[in-house]
């Protein structure tokens, strides 16, 4: 039985496929969320909301231009990441003192973590490092939310109240 199935499937999924599997769906979510938070801050937000969009797009194509150089390795060279995600955190550190907004707050502090996590690297053992590579970029996802909550509060704040219908 198991020469018939090895006949039917001459290649069989290897475990290297399924990461990069994982990879790939991580990769995507992570550009469609970027995408609509790009799309709604811009088009609901103020100009707190437009500055996060602009920090949180340039961090996230730089991340992309270092992680994706031929000399990245997740294993041992990650002082290129280290510096993105720091200079990074200038801005949003920036908007969060000039800003009347409380998100940007947040965005910063979030950023923050994900910059501390750098280090964690060097307390964990060798065999997390996948893990580390996987959950590094978790800490955009409540950043972008930030945003969205922001750009939902500006629009709320700045639509127009509807009139009450004339009662008759």
């Amino acid at each position: 039985m198991e020469l018939s199935q090895a006949r039917l499937n001459p290649n069989p999924p290897n475990r290297d496929d399924h990461r990069m599997t994982i990879f790939l769906a991580l990769h995507i979510l992570y550009a469609v969320s970027l995408t609509v938070t790009a799309v709604i801050g811009w088009r609901y937000g103020g100009r707190s909301e437009r500055w996060g969009v602009a920090i949180i797009l340039v961090g996230s194509l730089l991340t992309v231009t270092v992680t994706n150089s031929a000399m990245f390795q997740w294993r041992t060279h990650r002082t290129p990441l280290i510096v993105v995600d720091a200079l990074m955190l200038i801005p949003l550190v920036g908007l969060a003192l000039v800003s009347s907004r409380f998100w940007p707050v947040w965005a910063a502090a979030f950023h923050l973590i994900a910059l501390a996590s750098h280090g964690a690297i060097y307390i964990l053992p060798r065999g997390v490092v996948r893990a580390y590579a996987i959950f590094q970029g978790f800490w955009a996802y409540p950043i972008m939310a930030c945003i969205l909550i922001g750009a939902w509060s500006h629009h709320r704040a700045t639509a127009p109240i509807a009139a009450d219908p004339p009662r008759s």
